[in-house]
């Protein structure tokens, strides 16, 4: 009876034993662990909206050219003779061809060496079509086009340069974050995009970027169709 006694209270400590040291231990994993999920969730919530930013492309498209604009890869680059083009500004409406002689005249008044572009003024149906002759640079046609922009709207309002060779058009952005960069496509499909921004720019140079938004509608033969006979 005695051993019994002895042996169910030597069983007794030995369970006291487990379950006094087990109780601890749990008790500080448990308090590890909390405080590493109090630590780790503040930052985990800190973190994860910048990824689905990025997925909702808030980043604006001027932070994406300029990254492509400062490169130095040529294949990036598109280099035009502008002697080699035709050079059009295109304005959606009906208007009176003084108006629009007003207009283009103040615009040239603000280019270095417009007084030696000379332009006549077609109709086709209610679009006006503006050619340009001795227009030194690209830069210039999208300057111009800009300027007319201003008073017609940038829906309204495009450039056009057509060659043997190559054709483009291009479109100012009304976006406030795109303020004097302009897009574009050419007729090999390339999307290219130009920008007064650049300190470093070249007068006759475009930055090709895929991502140029243009409206779906618009391509080199609607306005080489346009300007055909003239």
């Amino acid at each position: 009876m005695e051993t019994f006694l002895n042996i169910a209270l030597i069983s007794l400590l030995v369970i006291g034993i487990v379950v006094f040291l087990k109780s601890p231990l749990e008790i500080i994993r448990n308090f590890f662990y909390g405080t590493m999920r109090a630590i780790s969730q503040p930052i985990r919530l800190f973190l994860l909206p910048f990824p689905s930013r990025k997925n909702q492309k808030e980043v604006s498209k001027s932070t994406h050219f300029e990254r492509i604009m400062m490169g130095n890869n040529s294949q990036n680059k598109l280099k035009l003779d502008t002697s080699e083009f035709s050079n059009f500004i295109i304005i959606k409406g009906d208007f009176a061809h003084s108006v629009i002689r007003t207009d283009i005249e103040e615009a040239l008044s603000h280019i270095e060496n417009g007084a030696s572009i000379e332009f006549a003024i077609h109709d086709k149906g209610k679009t006006i079509i503006v050619h340009l002759t001795q227009v030194d640079s690209i830069a210039d046609l999208m300057f111009i086009a800009q300027f007319i922009a201003n008073s017609y709207g940038t829906d309204n309002t495009f450039g056009f340069q057509r060659s043997k060779n190559l054709s483009l058009f291009f479109i100012v952005y009304a976006d406030e974050d795109l303020v004097n960069i302009l897009g574009g496509m050419t007729s090999e499909n390339e999307r290219f995009f130009f920008s007064f921004e650049n300190p470093k720019m070249d007068k006759n140079t475009v930055y090709l970027d895929q991502s140029v938004d243009l409206p779906k509608v618009l391509n080199t033969d609607f306005f080489e169709h346009l300007t055909k006979d003239i």
